[in-house]
């Protein structure tokens, strides 16, 4: 199976791409046989700690009150993030990344944060209650673009960290002098989130679990330190804020695949219909596919290629039509 020069990528549960041919087209070459970095997008899943003692998929929350008093708490995170990446496959079973972009996902706290504060200095006291039960986040790629990976990591400056789900609650009072005011905020994330720009370096690692006779599949595993701070104002005259400072490090891990799938070559029409030629190995099994507007495919035919690595299908239906496009996809359907 080395080397692999009939790359088409397909990520597990997510997305195939294959060759689109249209039936009056001169042969379109497989578009990533002379071009091995190919842009794959993939689910990393943060797994919820075990034990809720400091450590990796954690974050550290220290809050601070208006600069008199502060506290610290700790949280589990688990959920997932979404990002794209821009892999190498010259050599299949060396894969290199060479880059990455966040495109979504949710992680949320695990548990709750409940801190009280109090403070008595000279003419200002209060006594605040902050707490949260659940909070939610994301990691961003605002810009759109690649980050560089060398040497499995990549720059965080330009990846957006971000908390926009779920509410921080501030209850209690506060007293300026001989004149005390009720403290009661609910602090909605979704429409005020706290937000920072990734600090330091994200690392990312690939290796291949598996192979079959048209794909390998990769374990791919992320990891990123965050660091975000942000200060909200809890009452109208701003006397009162919370700062909020979360730290700690995210690590997601999930699987990619990449399938070495047959070539597709439209050889022409007869009156039976258009001619398609399935050029791969011995033992190739594929599904042949057709689409009209190149958004929904329907499945057309399993290619098995049991006994030679080329094969030919006629499709009659393409005498009734102008349009219709054809790709080859692992066997499970469009």
């Amino acid at each position: 199976m080395f080397p692999c020069p009939r790359l088409t990528i397909s990520l597990i549960l997510i997305f195939a791409l294959a060759l689109l041919l249209t039936p009056h087209s001169h042969t379109n070459p497989n578009p990533n046989a002379n071009n091995p970095v190919v842009d794959v997008p993939v689910i990393l899943v943060l797994a919820p700690p075990a034990s809720t003692a400091p450590g990796t998929n954690h974050l550290k929350v220290d809050i601070d009150v208006s600069g008199f008093a502060d506290d610290t708490a700790q949280t589990r995170i688990a959920g997932t993030s979404e990002a794209m990446l821009r892999l190498n496959i010259s050599d299949p079973a060396n894969p290199l990344i060479e880059g990455i972009k966040f495109t979504g996902g949710s992680f949320d706290t695990l548990d709750a944060i409940n801190l009280n504060f109090s403070a008595n200095v000279i003419f200002v006291a209060f006594n605040v209650n902050v707490a949260s039960s659940v909070i939610g986040g994301t990691v961003l790629s605002p810009t759109g673009m690649f980050a560089p990976v060398v040497a499995n990591m990549f720059a965080l400056a330009n990846q957006s960290i971000l908390l926009n789900e779920g509410n921080l609650t501030a209850t209690g009072s506060y007293r300026i002098g001989l004149t005390t005011t009720p403290v009661n905020e609910n602090i909605d994330l979704a429409l005020n989130p706290i937000q920072a720009n990734g600090i330091g370096t994200g690392n990312t690692s690939i290796g291949t679990l598996s192979e079959t006779s048209i794909s390998y599949t990769y374990a791919v595993s992320l990891e990123i330190p965050v660091d975000l701070m942000d200060t909200i104002p809890v009452d109208d005259g701003g006397t009162i804020n919370i700062t909020f400072d979360a730290e700690g490090t995210i690590v997601a891990s999930g699987t990619a695949t990449v399938f070495c799938l047959p070539t597709l070559t439209p050889i022409g029409q007869t009156p039976a219909g258009l001619d398609l030629e399935i050029n791969g190995e011995i033992g190739d099994i594929c599904d042949l596919c057709w689409s009209d507007d190149l958004v929904n495919w329907n499945f057309l035919s399993t290619i098995n290629l049991s006994a030679s690595p080329i094969s030919t299908f006629t499709d009659a239906a393409s005498l009734a039509t102008q349009n219709r496009f054809y790709k080859l996809s692992p066997p499970s359907g469009p």
